[in-house]
């Protein structure tokens, strides 16, 4: 993953410009940070630059560079403009003062080449992103890595979004150009019942594969280890004998994950061992001592246990 910009900010409430824990940090939370020390009064903002002020909300300041002829259209050193930094920080007065000022609602900006939609999307801001789609932002647009905003908000587990996306007219199967629908995004990278669980409320393609891996929902979900998303998935009626392009390698050990996987811990003695199974109410599934992953279906007609081909992703 890429950065967006250098200062991408999280949000910063006017308030606590009087606390001690504002720190700037970076767009994907990989931990880049930077204290910027005790406060014990609000800053005197009338040197700020319009970036940071925009970034702290400090209207006042802002209104009066762009009175004094400060292009709201402008982007900074690092091609983000005002209103992707406004966005950001959610801050909504800021992002109607520049766009009554000309500021383009979906201007591209940062190293993903972005709309402050985007950005929005990602922080999880959903009062932003009712404000910008009132002022005609396309959540449809793509973003540099191929994302639309119903797959970043999906993949970011920004439920309350995916569903005011859904209201507002984006497919809930819309493909981003990986091929990836907002189902696989939240099987992959969302380790909770939502958004999965609204996602298919709306009837989604459950067995889907994407464009170049031919992954369903449920292989995206066996690579990520996610169990509650994969007992969701089954519970909706995946596929467990869905094919990849990698089927040739269905005996593929999982020893590269270092003896865990799924939440089930093999131990090193390996075959003899006792795993509890997870179940929910229409079936069982488990490791086996062949390191397979089995699904066993209950009922009167109950055929046993059948390989789960999920499994045999990038294994070998």
């Amino acid at each position: 993953m890429q950065q967006i910009g250098g200062r991408l900010w999280l949000s910063i409430s006017d308030s606590s410009l009087c606390k001690n824990e504002i720190k700037p940090q970076s767009h994907y939370n990989h931990g880049y940070s930077e204290s910027l020390g005790r406060k014990s009064h609000i800053d005197d903002y009338s040197t700020w630059d319009i970036v940071k002020a925009t970034q702290y909300g400090i209207y006042e300041r802002c209104r009066e560079l762009v009175e004094a002829g400060y292009d709201v259209r402008q982007p900074d050193k690092e091609n983000v403009t005002l209103l992707h930094w406004a966005a950001i920080n959610n801050r909504i007065d800021l992002v109607k003062y520049y766009i009554s000022k000309g500021a383009i609602v979906d201007q591209l900006g940062g190293d993903l080449n972005s709309t402050p939609l985007h950005w929005a999307t990602r922080q999880g801001h959903l009062s932003m992103v009712v404000q910008l789609m009132k002022y005609g932002a396309d959540p449809s647009l793509i973003d540099g890595e191929g994302c639309s905003c119903i797959h970043l908000a999906a993949q970011f587990g920004h439920t309350s979004i995916v569903a005011y996306l859904i209201a507002k007219g984006q497919d809930v199967d819309m493909m981003d150009q990986n091929g990836m629908t907002p189902l696989m995004w939240a099987a992959y990278r969302t380790h909770s019942v939502d958004p999965t669980r609204l996602l298919l409320t709306f009837n989604v393609s459950v067995n889907l594969g994407d464009k170049y891996h031919k992954n369903t929902a449920l292989h995206w979900a066996v690579l990520a280890g996610n169990t509650t998303v994969i007992s969701l998935l089954l519970e909706a009626g995946a596929n467990v004998d869905a094919q990849n392009i990698k089927v040739k390698y269905l005996a593929a050990p999982v020893d590269r994950l270092g003896g865990q996987f799924l939440g089930v811990s093999w131990p090193s003695s390996g075959r003899d061992a006792q795993l509890d199974p997870k179940t929910t109410s229409g079936f069982t599934w488990e490791i086996n001592s062949q390191r397979e992953l089995l699904v066993h279906r209950r009922g009167p007609s109950d055929g046993g246990l059948s390989h789960f081909s999920s499994l045999h992703e990038w294994f070998v």
